[in-house]
């Protein structure tokens, strides 16, 4: 394992550790919401992964609607929201300040790298060598400032839950209108599924399934109950479409990437190689349990709302629910799984 590899390995497993230990002695503690996230300064090998481009469109979208994201906060009992959310003015100022050094980084980086495309060419580039320098004392400066602020906004960015469509806390807009693209009926429905503003399409469509009326209600009812229920009963929230911003975990095998048929297309000019870490569907939690106990990390308690297919012969069918795990001492699975066929 490679000096970077360990650093990141580190790095993630304190963070986590010490999440989980003050999680099972505390209950005062707020609970880990996805912030699985390791800042592009401690590694240029992995930049790809830790150094992202960062699609400044969503960084807008963010910004924009902030009320919103703080409804989606809410609708799922995320106790730390008031955290992000007490001030409203300080975090757009944060958010316009990282869209701003992002701007700069990128168009410093350009700058750059165009210039020692000439100082190649050129037998007599003293003056190119100068320019070059202070272009790269700049880059160095902003970056400096970017990754300052990461520490603040990538963390919220990562714990931003899907968007749920439309409120239950709005009476009026229950209801919407839905125009079918292939029957031409006007049907009322309430869509059940999240939108995921980071990528091309959306886990739920108009091709997946419904829930109507008083279904879609009961339907957020009990994810409310049971999600307020699991962070009273110490479990901390693993969003699986989270962890996928955070293309931090290990998922697909690199052999067979290009046969992941749930794989997600990235809203960015990244190309498609960059995104073999991502990972959604059902093995999410799973994946994310296997990774804390590579780690040696044997305790805790965890959740999360996401989808799971069914694969038929002719569709993808996706099922939405809320799922929980306790990671245990593999000893003590075992002993546990025995007495249960005893």
């Amino acid at each position: 394992m490679s000096f970077i590899n360990k650093l990141l390995t580190k790095t993630t497993f304190y963070r986590y550790n010490s999440t989980i230990l003050s999680k099972r002695f505390s209950s005062s503690q707020p609970s880990l919401q996805s912030s699985l996230y390791v800042s592009a300064k401690y590694g240029q090998e992995l930049s790809r992964v830790l150094n992202p481009t960062y699609d400044v469109n969503y960084i807008n979208h963010i910004l924009e609607n902030l009320d919103t994201i703080e409804q989606s906060f809410r609708i799922r009992n995320i106790e730390n929201h008031h955290d992000y959310f007490n001030d409203k003015n300080k975090l757009s100022k944060l958010l316009n300040d990282f869209i701003q050094h992002l701007t700069a980084t990128e168009s410093l980086k350009k700058k750059r790298n165009r210039l020692l495309g000439k100082m190649k060419k050129s037998t007599n580039n003293e003056n190119l060598q100068e320019k070059y320098q202070q272009f790269q004392s700049n880059l160095v400066e902003t970056r400096e400032m970017l990754f300052a602020l990461e520490e603040k906004i990538v963390p919220f960015l990562l714990s931003i839950p899907c968007e749920i469509e439309p409120s239950i806390r709005d009476e009026p807009k229950i209801i919407d209108r839905w125009q079918s693209n292939t029957s031409g009926i006007g049907q009322n429905y309430v869509r059940l599924g999240y939108l995921n503003n980071l990528y091309t399409r959306s886990i739920v469509g108009p091709g997946a399934n419904y829930l109507h009326g008083q279904g879609a209600l009961l339907y957020y009812g009990l994810i409310d109950m049971f999600s307020h229920s699991l962070n009273e009963s110490g479990y901390i929230l693993v969003n699986g479409l989270d962890l996928v911003k955070s293309a931090l975990i290990e998922c697909v095998n690199y052999r067979t990437y290009y046969e992941d048929p749930y794989r997600l297309r990235l809203a960015s000019n990244q190309s498609e190689i960059n995104q073999r870490l991502h990972l959604v569907g059902d093995g999410s939690l799973e994946s994310f349990c296997a990774w804390l106990s590579k780690q040696d990390i044997d305790r805790g308690h965890f959740y999360q709302i996401g989808s799971t297919y069914n694969h038929h012969s002719d569709r993808i069918e996706q099922n939405h629910i809320i799922r929980a795990t306790i990671l245990s001492d593999p000893r003590e699975s075992s002993k546990a799984m025995n007495e249960l066929y005893q």
